[in-house]
């Protein structure tokens, strides 16, 4: 959660696992670029465009990343 909470430019208390993606005033699809360009570099890891389009909270990121 510090790595989101870093790019949310939050405390990571304030972030939670079923925060949903375009609810969230600081996620937009901008910021979902750049948190999977971050998340990549971060943990070295490939992330499918076309799994991007299944996230709807960082619950579903999370699991995104577990199936790397």
């Amino acid at each position: 959660m510090a790595v989101m909470a870093e790019l949310f430019e939050e405390n990571a208390d304030a972030l939670s696992m079923d925060m949903e993606y375009k609810k969230y005033e600081k996620w937009d699809s901008l910021k979902m670029m750049n948190i999977i360009m971050e998340l990549e570099d971060v943990f070295d890891i490939s992330i499918p465009i076309e799994k991007i389009s299944s996230v709807k909270t960082l619950q579903d990121l999370y699991t995104v990343i577990q199936g790397k």
